[in-house]
């Protein structure tokens, strides 16, 4: 992921942009393999949070792998808005 000039996008895109690329930095591809296969064989997944009493991982360990997912384009979120447990995502196609 490269940006040439973050002046152009929104506040909360470069702060998501921020998070996504911290969240790569520790990577853990067991536990993001697990938390894919959740989300793609879980038909009700709506928001992040859908997925954290399907797994026997703890919130933060989920969230951060979500994270991970998003920045790898394994799954999607408006990053026009804040990525959170609240946020909406989908498996990408």
């Amino acid at each position: 992921m490269i940006i040439v000039d973050a002046g152009r996008y929104s506040r909360q895109r470069r702060e998501n942009l921020f998070r996504l690329h911290e969240a790569i930095q520790t990577p853990d591809p067991e536990i993001d393999d697990i938390v894919l296969w959740t989300a793609r064989n879980h038909r009700a997944l709506w928001l992040m949070r859908d997925l954290f009493p399907l797994l026997d991982l703890p919130q933060k360990t989920v969230f951060k792998s979500c994270h991970r997912l998003i920045a790898r384009g394994a799954l999607t979120a408006n990053l026009d808005h804040v990525v959170a447990e609240w946020s909406r995502i989908e498996v990408a196609s």
